[in-house]
């Protein structure tokens, strides 16, 4: 009973705050999605055989690499649009049922690992990083709610040698992967879990979502002569740099808002290193910015990501290790093998972060009390970017 409300309250609240935005107009990569899909409509088996102007000239989108993402998501639009023609409402509310099963199936991962796995599963669902890319109908949240089902079937079919939820799992991850090729991280997390848990023996599973994955490149080699995920591998990854880390330590706290609360999360010798670290944060984006409201933007959100990983390291052993080492890849991913830092990206990171602060704050004395502050400081910050985000996309 108890689990039955988490899940109306989750759905809910997902639903109360992405609703007012089913009216809004189609922005950032939307349109190249619509334009796909409008090819599969046309000839669904060569979903890259057309010309797009996405790089200031016209190009041919196989030929020049102009989609480095799988086709799956088109193909769900195409059918929306035979459906039910091409309108933004009825293709925004045809998405719904992503960003839904997301909140839903963090829910059942975050009990595997803490107390109040509602915490963690709202602290997701009103982050800004989440609504702004649930109102779209673009590839992030679509992918990451099929990883997160994947994983809590895996975490279910292992706990409780259920076969069924097992192959469930599999069957989700390989689909999360035709979405993007952010979801092959599935695989190391798969492998990871299921030595943590001593369930070796089904590692033979692995071969559900890698069969479908060889049959998407079986499929390109026969009608594209290559195999796309090869064909563009070399475009994905652009390595780590400076820039990266600078936008990458603001973005983490930006997108996911939450690890504000690690400010009040320092004990009183981790506070010392909080004071010392802001001053030299700003000291420093003084001379980058010379604004002082750019100086210290910068700072507030610098601070909050050092001072999460900060606390993250030193928690170490008393986290759970599975959303520890979630993390741990996450970051790399976004660091290391994403093309430059952009917010969809840090929604690979959104999960574990919640699940580690939700974890460090069930050992604080005012754990109740820090956690619905959590939820509607990071809920007033999305619904206020997601707005933003709406007003921004109706000037075009």
């Amino acid at each position: 009973m108890k689990d039955i409300r988490s899940l109306f309250i989750i759905a809910a609240v997902t639903l109360i705050l992405l609703l007012p935005f089913l009216s809004k107009p189609f922005n950032m990569d939307d349109p190249f999605y619509i334009k796909m899909a409008q090819q599969i409509v046309h000839d669904p088996l060569r979903p890259y055989s057309f010309s797009i102007n996405w790089s200031g000239e016209l190009r041919d989108v196989w030929e020049m690499r102009e989609a480095t993402f799988p086709p799956l998501i088109p193909y769900y639009i195409a059918g929306v649009i035979g459906l039910f023609g091409l309108s933004e409402w009825v293709l925004h509310l045809c998405f719904l049922p992503f960003p839904l099963m997301a909140g839903i199936a963090l829910f059942f991962i975050a009990k595997h690992f803490v107390r109040q796995p509602l915490f963690p599963a709202l602290l997701c669902v009103v982050s800004p990083v989440f609504l702004v890319s649930s109102t779209g109908i673009m590839l992030d949240i679509p992918m990451l709610a099929l990883l997160l089902a994947a994983l809590a079937f895996l975490l279910d079919g292992v706990q409780n040698d259920r076969k069924a939820s097992l192959f469930l799992s599999m069957c989700l991850g390989g689909l999360a992967i035709l979405i993007k090729y952010t979801a092959l991280i599935f695989f190391p997390l798969a492998i990871a879990y299921l030595i943590i848990s001593r369930k070796k023996k089904y590692l033979f599973a692995l071969l559900v979502p890698l069969f479908i994955f060889g049959l998407w490149c079986l499929h390109n080699y026969l009608v594209y002569g290559e195999m796309h995920f090869f064909a563009v591998a070399g475009q994905v990854g652009k390595g780590i740099s400076v820039h990266k880390l600078l936008a990458g330590v603001t973005f983490f706290s930006g997108c996911l808002c939450f690890p504000l609360v690690a400010f009040g999360l320092l004990e009183k010798r981790e506070s010392y290193v909080g004071v010392l670290l802001t001053l030299c944060v700003f000291v420093f984006s003084m001379r980058l910015f010379q604004e002082v409201f750019d100086a210290t933007m910068f700072t507030v959100l610098a601070t909050a990501s050092l001072l999460f990983l900060l606390k993250v390291a030193r928690s170490w052993r008393a986290l759970p290790l599975f959303p520890l080492l979630w993390f741990g890849m996450g970051l790399l991913m976004v660091l290391v093998l994403e093309p430059w830092v952009s917010g969809r990206y840090f929604l690979v990171l959104l999960p574990p972060a919640a699940l580690l602060l939700a974890t460090l704050l069930e050992r604080s004395v005012f754990a109740h009390r820090s956690m619905l502050w959590a939820i509607v400081i990071t809920g007033v910050v999305g619904g206020a970017v997601a707005t933003a985000d709406y007003l921004w996309a109706r000037t075009y």
